[in-house]
């Protein structure tokens, strides 16, 4: 259930992320269309973030438990987060001086942010990947512009920072909230996917199965044919030899007249034998009328 819980909700990070992208948006109007307020303020302000962010992250390490994870470092991560604001807290009038470089600074960070999100959103099979993708190089290149400061003439242009500040600020606030609901969609169509996929080898199966089946009735019952075949031809084989068998004792019988009666008794044996005795001693078979014809028209 917690995992559920974490998987669904806002993590800390994503309500970071958008919290500094409300923070640029406000410190860009200020500085646009506020005179008195002045980039010091910005500094302090943001040297107090991070001080409260640090402790944060600290007090939610041992409250979670993350120390008994390998990998987790939200302490250290904490702890610099504080250092860095008391640094700024302590510097702001050193730091004022190189203002814009703070800024570009603060977009370069956020512009990382950005390309993390499209690979985010590549991973998932978002369509929209491509597009954060290309936001997020353009305010890389601009940030970097920012802090190389090719001629020192980029503080001649403190409003076009500021407007980027605001557009980088809005884009922050649209990009984790996008991705939150992408991943969300990803994990609702994910399922239905898995099923579908496992659907399709059962009926592929139930195919193969089928046709396995049908497969061995038709060689049972070519084997069958063929044993009724062999039945048969076996038949055939001995009919034709007690035919002949008969054939040659009608021969030496003819020449010994005693072994008539015999001999005519004996065939309408075998003859019954060949029938199974189904049939009567009356009903003797044609071969058996013929054997007899043939006795009477020798006497």
């Amino acid at each position: 259930m917690k995992a559920e819980k974490k998987q669904k909700g806002i993590g800390l990070g994503t309500g970071m992320i958008i919290g500094i992208a409300i923070i640029y948006i406000l410190f860009g109007l200020a500085m646009e269309f506020v005179p008195q307020f002045k980039e010091i303020y910005i500094i302090y302000i943001a040297g107090a973030i991070f001080v409260v962010f640090g402790i944060i992250m600290i007090v939610k390490y041992f409250l979670t438990g993350s120390y008994r994870d390998i990998g987790k470092y939200g302490f250290s991560a904490g702890v610099l987060c504080v250092l860095i604001g008391v640094l700024m807290l302590v510097r702001t009038n050193e730091i004022a001086v190189y203002f814009s470089l703070f800024l570009g600074v603060c977009i370069l960070l956020t512009a990382v942010i950005k390309l993390q999100n499209a690979v985010d959103l590549k991973s998932i099979h978002n369509a929209g990947w491509f597009v954060f993708l290309l936001i997020a190089l353009a305010f890389l290149a601009v940030a970097i512009f920012v802090i190389l400061n090719p001629g020192g003439k980029v503080s001649q242009y403190k409003d076009v920072i500021y407007y980027l500040l605001i557009a980088d600020g809005v884009i922050d606030l649209i990009s984790p909230l996008y991705l939150v609901f992408a991943i969300r969609a990803s994990r609702r169509v994910r399922p239905v996917e898995q099923r579908q996929n496992s659907d399709a080898p059962d009926e592929k199966n139930e195919n193969k199965d089928d046709s396995e089946s049908e497969k061995q009735t038709s060689e049972h019952k070519k084997t069958e044919e063929r044993s009724e075949d062999k039945k048969t031809a076996s038949r055939k084989r001995e009919q034709h030899s007690s035919t002949r068998e008969n054939t040659d004792s009608l021969k030496e019988t003819g020449k010994n007249p005693g072994k008539r009666s015999e001999h005519t008794e004996k065939l309408q044996a075998s003859s019954r034998e060949m029938a199974g005795d189904v049939q009567p001693e009356d009903d003797t078979d044609e071969m058996t009328k013929e054997i007899l014809k043939f006795f009477e028209e020798d006497k």
